[in-house]
């Protein structure tokens, strides 16, 4: 029972995927050798690209969303009230088999990659990101054939670069990179539509952030005059969005640009705000907005 065996994971137990169970295979010697106990038969996965595994942690799709599966024994979903109603919204359920996934263990990073709206004859063109250390997803836009977590092989000193490429300025990774070290450093890797591997490594793509909404004065209106989007680094610009009607659709202004003082000035008059934020070139951290300038606007 249970359907086709989708997937194995090893290590010190064995855990057995299948299209609706999961079973744990656990080495007991003879005569039976191998113990075969059931997890779960109400979770298994569709898509067996889809199950990726670190130490003692298992991610996988399963028919109604995304779970990790701990120590062999505890599933917790981690896309419930977060990813799994836009994922099966935006994936495109003719190719369940394009689904790849992999984990990034530097920056603890469990990305799933997926053919969604947009895509090319099921060629994955989305990913969902889950940082498993802060239980938080993010999303970005990338055309690739499929993930991959790659072991560098063999390390490189200075001198040895020109190996590579007689020019600094033309090596294929910048200097800090892993991928030098060698020693078998796992990385996340993917392969492009080219058939070449790559290490996500290069320049940043930019980035959208979206805060929560807020009424900014309470049971009023509020007219918000500027506010500071907090971003170290880049290139940053913001858009208010706002509505007077939960029943209402959110309605974007325009982009501002950041000012010498590092506010974007605006007038906006509404119940309900919220801010987006976007940070493009060489930024690091967006926080979040803050320095609110609001004011009452009353009850109508």
């Amino acid at each position: 029972d249970g359907g086709q065996v989708m997937g194995l994971v090893g290590g010190e137990y064995g855990v057995i995927f299948q299209e609706r169970a999961i079973r744990r295979m656990t080495y007991v010697g003879s005569p039976i050798i191998f113990q075969i106990d059931k997890i779960s038969l109400e979770h298994g996965t569709p898509a067996e690209g889809s199950i990726a595994a670190f130490e003692s942690m298992v991610f996988f799709l399963s028919d109604n969303g995304f779970y990790r599966l701990d120590n062999g024994s505890r599933l917790t979903p981690i896309g419930a009230q977060k990813v799994d109603r836009y994922f099966f919204n935006d994936f495109d359920a003719t190719y369940p088999y394009r689904i790849t996934a992999a984990v990034d263990p530097l920056n603890k990073l469990y990305v799933v990659s997926y053919p969604g709206e947009g895509n090319v004859n099921g060629t994955p063109n989305k990913l969902l990101i889950y940082n498993w250390d802060v239980d938080r997803w993010s999303r970005a836009e990338v055309e690739l054939e499929r993930l991959h977590t790659a072991a560098t092989q063999s390390g490189y000193t200075l001198d040895q670069l020109d190996n590579v490429s007689s020019s600094l300025d033309a090596l294929p990774f910048s200097l800090d990179s892993r991928v030098w070290t060698g020693a078998g450093r796992l990385l996340l890797a993917g392969f492009n539509t080219d058939h070449k591997i790559g290490f996500f490594n290069g320049d940043n793509l930019d980035a959208v952030v979206e805060t929560t909404e807020a009424q900014l004065i309470p049971e009023r209106r509020a007219l918000v005059t500027g506010f500071r989007p907090m971003v170290q680094g880049g290139t940053v610009t913001a858009q208010l969005g706002t509505r007077n009607r939960q029943s209402e659709p959110v309605v974007w202004n325009g982009e501002i640009a950041v000012n010498q003082f590092g506010m974007c000035n605006t007038r906006s008059n509404a119940r309900y705000h919220r801010a987006r934020i976007k940070a493009s070139g060489n930024f690091e951290h967006i926080m979040g907005i803050d320095d609110i300038q609001a004011s009452s606007a009353g009850l109508r």
